[in-house]
């Protein structure tokens, strides 16, 4: 995988962060965070990395 897309949205104060693969649109994480912040874009990336063990992505969009 070479490019992956990060989405951010919010529904009853919570904010839940997403990243997919940009060709399939497959999710390949997801999480329910307090903020939609730069540590917790870095928490999904992570995750990817322990679930998927896809690392590194060339882009993330």
């Amino acid at each position: 995988m070479s490019a992956g897309h990060i989405d951010w949205f919010e529904k009853d104060g919570i904010k839940f962060g997403a990243i997919s693969d940009d060709a399939s649109r497959k999710v390949l994480v997801a999480g329910e965070f307090k903020n939609a912040n730069t540590a917790n874009s870095i928490a999904l990336v992570d995750k990817l990395g322990d679930y998927w063990d896809i690392m590194p992505l060339e882009e993330l969009i």
